[in-house]
């Protein structure tokens, strides 16, 4: 086995919805330097284009086209044109992260209304995603979807982190969705598996984004491995690895990355 050409993107064209965030930003970057084709897609199109250039200038070859997830249409309109301007799409994920500003609104104090629409926020653009580029995928013989969960998608929540902090407890319906995904990995990897397609989860730990110190030391006690957050650079050789052939015959997986917190 030749795990150079095993972990290589090269010849590969990858989507990256949602790219203008922290993660996704980061995911960007990763699958251009494993030498993929990356399409940027996001709604803000000053910080996607501005990431695209960068991508260009410095690690590979990357292209700006726009995309509201949250909108079917929209997400029709990118894959149409991925697959018009390349011909097909090897690898897709949704990185988008919406939301309202009663995001972070303790369970008992949330509105109903407020935790459907945000319970729409989270899945959809994932399944919207899914829907229309498993479908190319699916017409071309073959593909790798990856979806985002988090380690609050099998574990629950430790409140004690947050006291005394200004950072608010994981919403409940944050991790009502992202436990939902994680079942519609498994779902759509046994849909789209005889079509050839793979369908797997990548699932953050605790990634770090400026949080106060002492956060960081509460959560770090949880965590065997090092004892510390993850960065955004600890989860895109996960993307790659399922974007690669190295992953050929993995599907239906969720792996979390977390140092250890969810043992």
């Amino acid at each position: 086995m030749n795990t150079t050409t095993e972990f290589d993107l090269s010849g590969k064209v990858c989507v990256i919805v949602g790219a203008a965030g922290l993660i996704g930003a980061e995911f960007s970057r990763a699958c251009a330097r494993a030498g993929a084709t990356v399409v940027v897609s996001d709604a803000n199109a000053q910080k996607g284009e501005a990431l695209a250039r960068e991508i260009g200038e410095t690690s590979g070859k990357a292209e700006f086209l726009p995309c509201d997830a949250l909108d079917p249409d929209s997400v029709r309109e990118l894959a149409a044109a991925v697959v018009k301007k390349y011909g097909r799409v090897d690898g897709v994920v949704n990185t988008a992260y919406p939301k309202t500003k009663a995001w972070g609104t303790f369970f008992t104090e949330l509105a109903y209304a407020d935790f459907v629409k945000h319970l729409e926020m989270q899945v959809g653009p994932t399944f919207l995603t899914a829907r229309e580029f498993g479908e190319v995928m699916a017409r071309q013989g073959g593909g790798s979807l990856v979806l985002v969960g988090s380690l609050y998608a099998t574990h629950a929540p430790r409140f004690e982190l947050y006291e005394g902090t200004d950072i608010k407890p994981t919403p409940a319906e944050y991790a009502v969705a992202k436990g939902g995904l994680v079942m519609l990995t498994k779902y759509l990897a046994a849909y789209y598996g005889p079509k050839g397609v793979r369908v797997n989860m990548l699932s953050p730990g605790g990634v770090w984004d400026k949080h106060p110190e002492e956060f960081q030391k509460r959560f770090g006690r949880h965590a065997r491995l090092g004892g510390k957050m993850q960065r955004k650079e600890d989860l895109s050789a996960t993307l790659v690895y399922f974007f690669a052939e190295a992953s050929r015959q993995v599907t239906g997986q969720n792996i979390t990355i977390d140092g250890g917190w969810t043992l």
